[in-house]
């Protein structure tokens, strides 16, 4: 992402919708990974009870900056946005087809 990351939800004059790496097959990569990582530290800990504290915690988080981030983008790249949205997923990659 480079000179686009913030941890602010903003999309400036400059910014760049990226499109190509991990991107090209999901719209939010890094926050799969961050949901992965969360979901594995209690498990390691041995605190299966704080899974569920930690996943609604860190779920309800990362889909409230998803949210927000989608709707800045829509408004800064238009159909550009719209036409990368409706060819990746969200998460976790499409199976691709022979």
């Amino acid at each position: 992402l480079g000179a686009n990351f913030s941890y602010v939800v903003r999309v400036g004059a400059r910014h760049s919708l990226v499109t190509d790496g991990p991107y090209a097959r999901v719209r939010h990569p890094l926050y799969a990974g961050l949901l992965v990582y969360f979901a594995g530290v209690p498990l390691v800990v041995r605190e299966f009870w704080s899974w569920f504290v930690v996943m609604g915690w860190v779920g309800v988080s990362v889909a409230i900056r998803i949210r927000r981030e989608e709707r800045a983008l829509e408004a800064r790249f238009g159909d550009a946005f719209r036409a990368w949205k409706a060819r990746t997923s969200l998460l976790v990659p499409r199976r691709r087809r022979p």
